[in-house]
């Protein structure tokens, strides 16, 4: 969470929210940061504008199974291997050491599906949408509450209207929805995608 003289940002994971605190945190009304995924906002901030930002709940799985997976040995190997398996490396193996599928079914054991950050948030928000462009939605955030934005700082979002992260036009591809799938996400992520009207892009569906 960033808490600006001006507003607040929620970051809900695998949103874009890694480059978007980059950028906040270079205002200079930038006031502090919490670590991690805080939702709840401190009273005395919640006069302030909320933003956060949403993405298509299929793509989004599909993202942090690819981000997790690659660069599971990685992950793994942060962890010191003489210490006992803790947590964390064991929520790795549980839910990125397998197959696509399998990280889809240990979610849904779990319940751990994205609408329930935004069912979460106790305050009213605004939606930057992944898809339109990163840096374009910050920049019209910005300007439509006044935010003072110096030069130099505008230079290094408008650097990513060029950047394949700018949205999700990544060009991901893959046959990772089987029929069960695509229907386990629309039936646990219901919230997020009536809300903002997403549907399953057919590059992500299996061959039927």
């Amino acid at each position: 969470m960033i808490i600006d003289k001006n507003f607040v940002y929620i970051h809900i994971p695998k949103t874009g929210g890694t480059w978007m605190r980059n950028m906040l945190r270079l205002l200079p009304s930038f006031e502090h940061e919490y670590a991690g995924h805080r939702l709840s906002i401190p009273v005395e901030h919640r006069h302030k504008p909320v933003f956060t930002l949403v993405r298509n709940p299929w793509d989004l799985y599909v993202s942090s199974y690819t981000h997790f997976h690659h660069n599971f040995t990685r992950k793994i190997n942060e962890f010191d291997p003489k210490t006992p398996l803790n947590e964390s490396k064991k929520f790795l193996i549980d839910r990125f050491g397998g197959s696509f599928y399998d990280m889809m079914q240990h979610i849904d054991f779990f319940q751990d599906f994205m609408s329930r950050n935004y069912q979460g948030l106790d305050c009213v928000y605004r939606v930057l949408k992944y898809e339109k462009g990163l840096a374009s939605e910050l920049l019209g955030f910005l300007e439509e509450y006044q935010v003072a934005v110096p030069a130099s700082v505008r230079t290094r979002i408008e650097q990513l209207k060029d950047s394949r992260f700018n949205s999700h036009q990544q060009h991901r591809k893959g046959g990772y929805y089987s029929e069960e799938l695509e229907k386990l996400v629309a039936n646990n992520d219901s919230y997020v995608i009536d809300l903002w009207d997403y549907r399953c892009p057919a590059e992500l569906k299996a061959p039927s």
